[in-house]
């Protein structure tokens, strides 16, 4: 069954020391949603950054999301915390930036959970590199029309971008 995509919302970095993006009001009309980012943190100490999604307001907490995450070079985990996307600190070689694909199935129907698939990768341009790959579900019957990504202690360069797509099934 062919699919179309549809972006519904582009948000950018700020450059200032605070991080966040955020979807509200997320049209109801599709099957599923695709959010596709990549980041560059303004914090230059550390070389990886994550943007923890919170979903429908609710908070980065650990009821939330389930996952099961695969991170190279170590172990898979399973845990209840929340799925994100990775961003490069100012630290690791210009130009480089993290990125990350969040797949949400189903997420307007109200009468099961919402499965999502997570990958997000980056690297400082040398063997120094992160890979995680996650599943998990978001663990309510609500429909989801808010998704927020945020870093609290950093911001993200004006150049880092997250864009949200609807996807339809025809």
């Amino acid at each position: 069954m062919p699919a179309t995509y549809q972006l519904i919302a582009t948000a950018s970095g700020t450059g200032g020391n605070s991080g966040a993006f955020s979807f509200t009001n997320i049209p109801q009309t599709y099957n599923d949603l695709r959010i596709v980012g990549f980041a560059r943190s303004t914090n230059g100490a550390n070389q990886w950054i994550g943007m923890e999604l919170s979903i429908n307001g609710l908070g980065v907490n650990t009821t939330q999301i389930n996952r099961r995450t695969y991170m190279t070079g170590g172990s898979p985990t399973s845990d209840t915390a929340s799925s994100y996307l990775i961003g490069n600190g100012t630290s690791t070689t210009a130009g480089h930036f993290g990125i990350g694909v969040i797949y949400i199935k189903g997420y307007s129907d109200t009468n099961k959970y919402k499965p999502m698939g997570v990958y997000t990768s980056n690297t400082t341009n040398s063997t120094t590199y992160l890979t995680l790959c996650q599943s998990g579900q978001f663990q309510s019957n609500s429909a989801i029309t808010q998704l927020d990504f945020d870093a609290t202690s950093f911001g993200y360069t004006t150049t880092s971008k997250v864009y949200l797509y609807g996807i339809k099934n025809s």
